[in-house]
């Protein structure tokens, strides 16, 4: 059952960026909450601003005006309690998947028995085991996301961040990836914050849906799913997905429409 209380509040952010030619306008009061256990996905028009609102949530950037919370605090810094795993994955390419999954522990100075016991646990879950001695390199690609977030997992954070995690895969794997993450996420309760141009992936996974709009990013519609996780995949072929698939393109659609005419009407 998800918790009512908010984990996440993004209150009001606001960001943008000094060029040579003027002001560059990124993100224009956004505001939303996470709940605690709840899967939110992010999706809106390439280059609108998602992956600098993570950054902005991870803590890698500061916004303009505005703030990002968690628990109350106010998020100023990168920290274990909000993992992100972007496209790249971000592993450590010269260490073994041992190494890459106890990383973060080690930093946390966790005792040896722990650090062995949690490392183990994840990697079992995510079908690792056998491969400690693998590097990056010799693994799959959905190995390699696997590894990711196994490497995530472990920390045991409040939540975890996905920043298209899944776009360089195939068909299938993506697929078998969308339902790996659907099980753990469900089966550990964690709170996810996902940014994907994937509306099936969008609709298969979340609680609900933020459409953002063109740059300047405003938050164009929040689309609840109310149907419970984890879902089976042949959930992608029912008439309810196939109903809130066209209505989240329809939005994107008369967005593209909005951000045309806008454009057309400063060229004349």
């Amino acid at each position: 059952m998800i918790e009512m209380q908010p984990l996440l509040k993004i209150n009001k952010i606001n960001m943008h960026y000094e060029s040579s030619k003027g002001e560059i306008r990124v993100l224009k009061n956004i505001a939303f909450a996470v709940n605690h256990g709840e899967f939110l996905c992010i999706i809106g028009p390439n280059g609108c601003g998602k992956t600098t609102l993570l950054h902005i949530i991870a803590g890698f950037l500061k916004p303009s005006s505005g703030t990002a919370s968690i628990k109350d605090q106010i998020i100023d810094s990168p920290g274990p309690d909000r993992p992100i795993i972007m496209q790249d994955l971000g592993l450590f390419y010269w260490m073994n998947v041992w190494d890459n999954v106890i990383f973060g522990l080690k930093i946390k100075n966790k005792d040896d028995n722990k650090i062995s016991k949690t490392a183990n646990l994840w990697l079992n879950k995510l079908g690792l085991i056998g491969f400690e001695k693998q590097y990056p390199f010799e693994l799959s690609g959905g190995m390699k996301q696997k590894l990711a977030i196994a490497r995530a997992f472990v920390l045991d954070p409040e939540m975890l961040i996905l920043d298209e995690p899944f776009a360089n895969l195939d068909a299938q794997t993506r697929e078998r990836m969308q339902e790996n993450i659907a099980d753990l996420a469900f089966s550990t309760k964690k709170t996810i914050l996902m940014v994907t141009h994937s509306i099936d992936e969008a609709i298969f996974l979340a609680d609900r849906v933020i459409v953002l709009t063109e740059r300047p990013a405003n938050i164009k519609e929040i689309i609840n799913i109310p149907l419970e996780r984890p879902r089976k995949s042949e959930f992608r072929l029912t008439e309810h997905f196939l109903k809130i698939k066209k209505h989240i393109y329809e939005v994107l659609k008369l967005e593209n429409k909005e951000e045309n005419h806008v454009s057309n009407k400063k060229s004349l």
